[in-house]
């Protein structure tokens, strides 16, 4: 049955008069009369007494239809009040996907005022290198990725949301320690523990990439594929490591964590999702990431280069 001769039957039975029932619905008579008869046409029976003067009272066929038909558009109304709310990102479920590198306590404020304002949306959130997360993105796994550049695949949105001072992770015992911050020309000759090229955190090669600009050598001594394992070889004072974040959220007993002023700026975490489907809940998450980025420090001069987001929900 047509939805719209079932609401115009539901609104004649509250009125019981098809003139009233009219008006409420900002048509003719005439057309409610003749949406009511093709019901009645299609069920074979009468819905109304059509009495000139009285009205039209329900059959006893038309109040078992009208309670039913009742109950069916409570769960239409329902179904579409949910629907909409997934679509704005209001419910629902977020996958998430970050690489271990940008793990950060900037991350964990971004995801505690998400789930403050967004306390019905289930988040999902995975460890995943950034070409699995391209991966994922593009076989739809994942709604949204989190990594350092490069961004590289087919077909995916990037934005960059928020950034990192660069650290570096010294061995207690390390000459360099004493200082309270340090510049890039201060690694020369220096023995380095990076990720591994293709699975391993990138923090560190961005840092080397910055140092050869440099003309800084250093002795890359381990290749590893986790954070954690790349600061188990600092402990044990095999050499230095560059991770992201702020000192005073990082403590680890044998390292010290010191900031140091390379000659580019700060590392740059981006999220990446499919090309054209940023949904409400992508496009929620951002928002909340940008809001938070905002309160943080070294944010004025990082420029949105992808709005396609904010017009999703505009």
């Amino acid at each position: 049955m047509d939805l719209r001769r079932l609401r115009y039957f539901v609104v004649a039975a509250e009125e019981g008069n098809f003139r009233r029932a009219a008006v409420r619905l900002g048509t003719r008579q005439s057309v409610i009369s003749r949406r009511v008869r093709d019901i009645e046409d299609e069920l074979g029976a009468d819905l109304f007494h059509r009495q000139p003067g009285h009205g039209a009272q329900l059959t006893e066929v038309g109040r078992v239809l009208l309670g039913d038909v009742r109950e069916m558009l409570t769960h239409l109304d329902r179904a579409e009040m949910a629907t909409q709310a997934v679509a704005y990102g209001k419910r629902g479920r977020l996958r998430l996907a970050a690489s271990e590198d940008v793990m950060t306590a900037t991350l964990a404020r971004i995801i505690a005022a998400y789930r403050q304002q967004w306390r019905d949306v289930h988040l999902d959130l995975f460890e995943m290198p950034p070409g699995d997360q391209m991966r994922a993105l593009q076989r739809g796994m994942i709604d949204l990725g989190l990594m350092l550049p490069p961004v590289d695949g087919p077909n995916i949105s990037t934005d960059p949301v928020w950034s990192e001072s660069w650290l570096v992770a010294l061995p207690e015992v390390h000459p360099l320690a004493i200082w309270p911050s340090l510049n890039a020309a201060d690694f020369a000759g220096e023995n380095v523990i990076v990720g591994h090229a293709e699975r391993g955190p990138r923090c560190g090669r961005h840092v080397l990439t910055v140092l050869d600009v440099l003309h800084v050598d250093v002795r890359i001594v381990a290749e590893v594929e986790h954070l954690q394992t790349k600061l188990m070889l600092v402990q044990s004072a095999a050499g230095i490591a560059f991770v992201p974040g702020d000192p005073a959220n990082v403590t680890i007993p044998g390292i010290e964590f010191r900031t140091f002023t390379p000659a580019k700026g700060q590392i740059v975490i981006h999220a990446a999702w499919p090309e054209g489907n940023a949904s409400g809940l992508v496009a929620q998450f951002l928002r909340v990431a940008h809001r938070e980025r905002a309160s943080g420090d070294g944010w004025r001069h990082l420029h949105c280069e992808n709005s396609a987001w904010r017009r999703r929900l505009a």
